[in-house]
């Protein structure tokens, strides 16, 4: 797995790709919650290029978009047709 990320004064946008594998889980969850406590309020991730996604990384962006939300802000999954509801 690979994570590419950049930012703007409004929001974060997180690019992963290869297979996201559950050793690989908590580095993605502690760097989207980073982006949380740094103050971004909306993020968006693409997982265009993920090769394999399980359920247990469905779970892992259920959680940071639930934690996202009690902040007021929002998680945003894309793939090629657009917005993801996970």
């Amino acid at each position: 797995m690979s994570v590419w990320m950049t930012a703007d004064n409004r929001q974060v946008y997180m690019n992963v790709s290869g297979d996201v594998f559950v050793e690989h889980l908590s580095f993605l969850e502690l760097k989207l919650l980073e982006r949380l406590q740094y103050g971004y309020r909306r993020i968006v991730v693409n997982i265009n290029d993920i090769g394999h996604l399980d359920n247990e990384s469905i779970h892992v962006f259920q959680y940071v978009r639930k934690r996202m939300l009690q902040h007021g802000g929002e998680l945003i999954i894309e793939d090629e047709k657009g917005r993801l509801a996970i």
